[in-house]
């Protein structure tokens, strides 16, 4: 089987039985509430709306032509939504275009 048959096989795989992602992850250890129900969503991940997020600071660590992310982000109080800011500050961090 190509790599590409195999990957489509697998996509439509998850496509047709969506549930069989939570005994795949819960065997890597991928901690998960209890769903009742899992659904496909749609998978096109783009911003139609341009977000300005700012991190406080965004530093760069080099070593051996490979760069390490060091977002900081002071808080001085506690903030609910931060956690799920995180994952767009990473990729977007990884995706700059001025990054080393």
């Amino acid at each position: 089987m190509t790599e590409s048959l195999l990957h489509a096989t697998l996509v439509e795989l998850f496509r047709a039985e969506p549930s069989i992602a939570i005994p795949l992850l819960k065997s890597a250890q991928v901690p998960l509430p209890t769903f009742e129900i899992v659904v496909e969503s749609s998978e096109q991940l783009s911003e139609l709306v341009a977000t300005e997020r700012r991190a406080d600071v965004v530093l760069c660590g080099l070593s051996s032509g490979l760069t390490t992310a060091i977002i900081i982000e002071v808080q001085l109080h506690q903030d609910e939504n931060k956690p799920f800011v995180w994952p767009a500050y990473l990729c977007e961090t990884r995706n700059a275009k001025d990054a080393p």
